[in-house]
């Protein structure tokens, strides 16, 4: 089975040329774990957030807090300076209505990008 991506940026959703990263594609420390659901997720509002929102190359931790009124499969990626988008396919997660999903950037991050939660299509 092949895994479509969808891009959604906070503003709306948007298709976008995408290359789906493989775990061997690039250095681990810039790969997420692949998470967890959040046991305590009031704090965290409806659907994509970071800690911390801005880490320039630290580590972060992405949320996916699922507000709609049906399950949705997410994944995690970024958008580089030029416009590529890359997502991290393995990371496609059912979360269900109302739980808030996690992915863990523990190395680092990429600095100068624009990270973002994807809708997986199957």
């Amino acid at each position: 089975m092949r895994m479509k991506l969808l891009g959604a940026a906070l503003g709306g959703l948007a298709l976008m040329s995408a290359t789906a990263v493989s775990s061997q594609a690039e250095p681990a420390n810039f790969q997420p774990a692949n998470g967890g659901l959040v046991a305590a997720a009031d704090n965290i509002p409806c659907w994509t957030s970071f800690n911390p929102p801005a880490p320039q190359g630290g580590p972060m931790i992405h949320y996916y807090k699922n507000c709609n009124t049906a399950p949705v499969t997410v994944a995690t990626g970024f958008v580089d300076a030029a416009g590529q988008a890359t997502f991290y396919h393995w990371t496609c997660t059912t979360v269900p209505v109302g739980a808030t999903w996690h992915w863990a950037y523990e190395g680092s991050t990429r600095p100068g990008v624009n990270y973002q939660t994807v809708i997986c299509l199957s």
